[in-house]
């Protein structure tokens, strides 16, 4: 009787979901260049020309917007900043994005995201480059703080997104420059993200692809 029980006894399962497959024509790109009349935040000026705006330093909200819009999620480069000016203005308009990025459970659940940094300035390029790997054979996108570099248009701090790996090439989300996101290869990737990161490296992912709740009977 007790077995018979038990068989019947509901439950909730929670268990790991797979992202979905990022696929080229699937990847989302916003430039910065089309933003330049969208003031980061209040009273910051709305001009490529000026400072402190979405097309001069709004690579951070542009990249996660890429990356959200890019698993289906309507999300605009805008309501990443609004909400960062909103809640963390000190961090926004110093461009301190590390110190909002994690581990910021209200940024994370406002977006319904996770973001996991796993990499840092100076580790090693080996295993940076078999965390990406990893990363992006479970369907999840990455996001680096890189310092320099050939995306970087004014060779200081700028973010970029890993999206996905096809034939042993990269495709890399560079918000800030036109044209420029796109496939390269193992030894462009660490030149130009790998080897000079700043802040970190990031797993940026929807938070269903973590965990899901499922209502049943375990029988």
């Amino acid at each position: 009787i007790l077995f018979i029980f038990l068989c019947f006894i509901n439950v909730s399962l929670v268990y790991a979901a797979e992202c979905p497959k990022i696929t080229e024509d699937s990847i989302v790109v916003y430039n910065a260049g089309d933003y330049d009349s969208v003031p980061y935040c209040e009273n910051m000026v709305a001009t490529c020309a000026g400072q402190n705006n979405l097309c001069t330093s709004g690579c951070y909200p542009l990249t996660i917007a890429s990356i959200l819009a890019t698993y289906g999620y309507d999300y605009e480069p805008e309501d990443i900043s609004t909400y960062l000016c909103d809640k963390f203005p000190t961090n926004a308009q110093a461009r301190e994005y590390q110190l909002v990025i994690t581990p910021n459970e209200e940024f994370h659940n406002q977006f319904s995201m996770t973001i996991e940094k796993i990499g840092k300035k100076g580790d090693n390029v080996s295993t940076l480059l078999a965390q990406v790997d990893q990363t992006l054979a479970d369907n999840k996108i990455l996001m680096a703080s890189v310092y320099g570099g050939a995306y970087s248009g004014s060779g200081g701090a700028h973010y970029v997104a890993i999206a996905m790996k096809e034939n042993g090439q990269y495709y890399v989300i560079n918000t800030g420059r036109r044209d420029s996101s796109g496939f390269v290869s193992q030894d462009y990737l660490i030149q130009n993200v790998l080897s000079i990161l700043n802040a970190g490296l990031y797993i940026v992912a929807p938070t269903q692809c973590d965990l899901v709740a499922d209502s049943g009977t375990n029988g």
